[in-house]
């Protein structure tokens, strides 16, 4: 006979196998269902139940961490081929720009291969439920609107040219990981309304300041 269960917390994941000759089982032959009032059989359900919930964890958390794992090593590879590792002061802590002058800082940071990879890396993460929602998302974590309000794609009316930018082509990369069908029309109809309508939202308004950012 196996020793008496205990309501103690185990790391064993095995779930107790009851005796034939387990004095507390009226039916030996129930198969543990749940018509069972047994202790012996309650504490076996409730094991099996249990172990089930971390076997679902488990496997939502994987999925998770693959896609992190994917990330750290496609930043090392990159790193190899450039014969670098990355400092502290290669990694890009993600905060809206909020001027033209902080936008022509990021956009130069991009022209460092180490920052450019960790800013990648980051924006990859961002998802959505579609690609609009991922590319708004993103742009969110670029730029504050207000700035938005002072850009657009093709920089007609003295506005700064997004097309132009080092961020680009980066944006676009990081919207492609989550949704792989993205195609380049629909990225430039999107970036085009979204920015078009930043003056109406939130923080947002009209300037006639422009910028040159490849000076």
């Amino acid at each position: 006979m196996l020793p008496p269960l205990d309501n103690e917390e185990s790391d064993d994941d095995t779930i107790p196998v009851l005796s034939d000759n387990d004095p507390d089982h009226e039916d030996n032959n129930c198969s543990f269902m749940s018509s069972c009032s047994s202790p012996a059989c309650s504490s076996v359900l409730s094991a099996s139940a249990d172990l089930r919930k971390r076997e679902r964890r488990a496997l939502s958390d994987s999925k998770f961490q693959r896609k992190v794992f994917s990330l750290l090593i496609e930043i090392r590879e990159n790193l190899k081929n450039i014969g670098g590792t990355v400092q502290p002061s290669a990694l890009i802590n993600i905060k809206p720009a909020e001027n033209a002058e902080q936008l022509k800082e990021l956009e130069a940071s991009m022209e460092i291969k180490e920052k450019k990879y960790s800013l990648i890396a980051q924006l990859k993460l961002t998802g959505g439920v579609n690609e609009r929602d991922c590319l708004h998302a993103i742009f969110k974590k670029l730029f504050s609107n207000r700035l938005m309000s002072r850009m657009n794609l093709n920089g007609t009316n003295e506005r700064i040219a997004f097309i132009n930018s080092n961020l680009y082509d980066i944006v676009l990369e990081c919207v492609r990981e989550s949704f792989p069908k993205f195609s380049d029309q629909e990225y430039k109809s999107h970036v085009g309304n979204f920015l078009k309508n930043a003056p109406s939202r939130k923080d947002g308004s009209i300037s006639d300041e422009s910028i040159n950012l490849s000076q």
